[in-house]
């Protein structure tokens, strides 16, 4: 009967049995999917099969039910011993895909343990316990599942996303992203995988189409940097419009395109050369009327949050060179010199950048640093002298409010929060703290704060993030024309992520302009 099964095998694609077909599975599926040789499958489902539908497709569970009838009426068949242990999880199987389906991990968990006493070898069923693992947010025993499975689903794509799952809880960065590359190298497109990717800075998520037909898609970091800068030259070729594009990047954690912007803008500040054709007098006077002080230090700091430090070295001397005595000249030496571990110069930089301007939120966190050479030994009394020191500085108060917010001190957070809106925050405070508060649902809060900057009229231009947490934040208390205004000038913003403008339409369609969940980032 053998040698008949073969040549059925081979001419057909799997072996006659009465009204079940058998069907063999390749190596590296039954390896994945923890397989018999065979599957058995009855008539009432592969006669509905297209042709060249492969039994991978139905679920573990519903193969092992299978198992288990043809089991009971061919009891005496070839394949039978090579059935019975996949036979016999069949009613657990088809329970943990249920519990699954439903987000029931500790239900799933527990049958998983009970399939894993019969089979310890069961590769597919240490991974989904490391899912359910996972999905409770117990990532050691997830780790510990997952190893029990690499050898037989290192192949599969959800298993790779699940390894750098856990890569990522364990701050090893560089592995997760191996591990989210080697999914999509198994699957492309994989969803999570391309999500992940972007999170970690490795791709950039973009939008193609329109608002109604949304399309999503992937792109490097380099890719991305070209699509961006070929928007830029259909707009006003001005130094000013770079530095705020400079500016914007940065707020938004792109400083490849923040110095991109700012290199863009210094190349427009050049001076002409001389027609005797000397080159120019860069040192005297007159230059700082030509080369902008602000798209240097952009460039500076886009360098330094790259941590190209040697590169940074040239910006940083020419600032020097400048203006020697500026906050912009002192504050980025005392950040190039602390960062490449040259703190004991550092630091009479940044008290004396501080002194100069206090509106600098990089040189106070710097100050507030446990390593930082002061007097204060504690971060609240160092907290507390710079307060008293610079009661005016929005940034001081942004940083008090931050820290006071995340330790639960909701009072002095909002207090310190409208100190720092009414002395003039940027829009990368506002940005975090709206977000901050509106993700507590501290909606009244956001609007103080927006009072205190002056009112909703100011932000109709603000970073796309910071009217959108605004506009959610005005609508949920009560001020809904207000932020019909903020929604509609992000719906007519082309600058603005799909996503967020997305969110202004669904919230302009309703009477209320709520939108769930909420939309504060």
């Amino acid at each position: 009967m053998r040698w008949a099964a073969r040549l059925s095998e081979r001419f057909l694609g799997y072996v006659p049995a009465g009204s079940w077909r058998l069907y063999p599975i390749e190596a590296r599926h039954r390896r994945r999917f923890s397989l018999p040789v065979h599957v058995p499958v009855p008539r009432e489902v592969w006669s509905q099969w297209p042709a060249g539908t492969r039994p991978e497709r139905l679920s573990h569970g519903e193969l092992a039910a299978f198992a288990a009838r043809f089991l009971e009426s061919h009891p005496g068949h070839w394949a039978a011993d090579g059935l019975r242990r996949f036979a016999a999880k069949a009613d657990l199987a088809l329970r943990v895909e249920s519990s699954l389906r439903q987000g029931e991990w500790a239900a799933a968990a527990d049958l998983l343990e009970q399939i894993l006493t019969q089979d310890p070898g069961d590769g597919r069923a240490h991974f989904l316990l490391a899912l359910c693992h996972l999905g409770r947010g117990r990532m050691a025993e997830a780790a510990v599942e997952l190893q029990a499975a690499e050898s037989q689903m290192r192949i599969d794509a959800d298993f790779q996303v699940a390894r750098g799952r856990v890569a990522e809880h364990r701050e090893d960065l560089e592995t997760a992203r191996e591990a989210y590359r080697t999914a999509l190298s198994l699957q492309e497109g994989h969803p999570t995988a391309l999500e992940r990717l972007a999170a970690l800075g490795e791709l950039v998520e973009i939008y193609l189409g329109d608002l109604d037909q949304p399309e999503k898609a992937y792109l490097t970091q380099e890719d991305y940097a070209e699509f961006i800068e070929k928007g830029w030259e259909s707009e006003p070729q001005t130094p000013q419009f770079y530095l705020e594009r400079s500016r914007f990047h940065l707020i938004s954690g792109q400083p490849a395109l923040a110095l991109r912007a700012a290199e863009r803008g210094a190349a427009l500040r050049r001076p002409a050369e001389p027609s005797n054709g000397t080159a120019p007098d860069l040192a005297a006077p007159e230059a700082s009327e030509v080369i902008d002080l602000d798209l240097l230090e952009a460039r500076a700091r886009a360098l330094l949050a790259l941590e190209r430090f040697s590169e940074a070295e040239t910006p940083v001397a020419r600032l020097e060179q400048l203006a020697p005595e500026s906050a912009a000249a002192l504050s980025q030496r005392g950040q190039l010199l602390w960062f490449t571990g040259r703190r004991e110069g550092a630091a009479p930089l940044i008290r004396r950048a501080l002194q100069r301007d206090p509106n600098r939120p990089e040189n106070v966190r710097l100050y507030l640093d446990p390593d930082f050479p002061r007097e204060e030994t504690s971060l609240a009394t160092a907290l507390d002298q710079l307060v008293r020191r610079f009661p005016q500085s929005w940034a001081v108060q942004w940083i008090r409010s931050s820290l006071a917010m995340a330790s639960g001190d909701w009072e002095t957070g909002e207090q310190a929060a409208r100190a720092a809106a009414a002395a003039g925050a940027s829009e990368e405070a506002l940005l975090e703290l709206s977000g901050r508060l509106g993700r507590a649902g501290r909606y009244d809060a956001v609007v103080d704060l927006c009072t205190a900057a002056g009112g909703w009229g100011r932000f109709r231009e603000a970073h796309p993030m910071l009217r959108g947490n605004l506009a959610g934040a005005l609508a949920r208390a009560g001020h809904v024309e207000a932020a019909r205004h903020l929604w509609q000038s992000l719906l007519n913003d082309g600058s603005a992520h799909p996503e967020l403008r997305l969110r202004a339409r669904e919230a302009l369609r309703s009477e209320s302009g709520v939108l769930a969940p909420d939309g504060a980032r």
